[in-house]
């Protein structure tokens, strides 16, 4: 999924700190920037938004195997690079930078799946936020993957039955 967050904006979010978001020549100084402005202006919300339509459609056939909480996570990192994408082409469209830690949507769709000290946290940071949000939101789903698969108690597990079983079988042949 991280592939398909633009890569200026990903850049942006990463490259600056949090108190150049408000200043009023944020916008100027990436827009003159000879690399970044044409880039900037280059993306277009229905291009960039199609990745999102029907993405979901592709964990369909592996729905057996997921956990709902999976599902909550992946929908959840799906929203949280969708509307940082939609609100930055859309505000850029209107000279300004978009502050994601200020966005009550983002927050809405993140209190679904983070706690309340993680979002704390992430927000905490003055560089590289969006970019720990996302590795936070990737952990989480590995995490919930693992978690549901515990091959060591399946394997734990299996053992304890069959020496179940084979007691069962010893002590019928008596």
């Amino acid at each position: 999924m991280r592939d398909k967050f633009p890569s200026g904006i990903f850049l942006v979010y990463q490259l600056f700190p949090d108190s150049w978001f408000g200043e009023s020549k944020a916008f100027k100084d990436l827009d003159d920037n000879p690399k970044m402005g044409p880039l900037l202006r280059s993306y277009d919300t229905n291009e960039e938004m199609k990745v999102f339509v029907d993405n979901g459609k592709i964990l369909m056939l592996y729905k057996p195997y997921i956990s709902d909480r999976s599902y909550k996570l992946y929908y959840s990192y799906q929203g949280l690079i969708g509307r940082v994408t939609h609100q930055f082409i859309w505000e850029y469209s209107k000279l300004k930078v978009f502050d994601w830690k200020k966005d009550k949507g983002i927050e809405d769709i993140l209190k679904i799946t983070l706690t309340e000290k993680e979002l704390d946290y992430v927000k905490s940071l003055k560089i590289g936020s969006l970019n720990t949000l996302i590795d936070l939101l990737e952990y989480k789903i590995l995490q919930d993957f693992r978690d549901a698969l515990n091959i060591k108690d399946s394997t734990s597990d299996t053992i304890s039955y069959l020496k179940d079983i084979e007691q069962i079988l010893n002590t019928s042949k008596d």
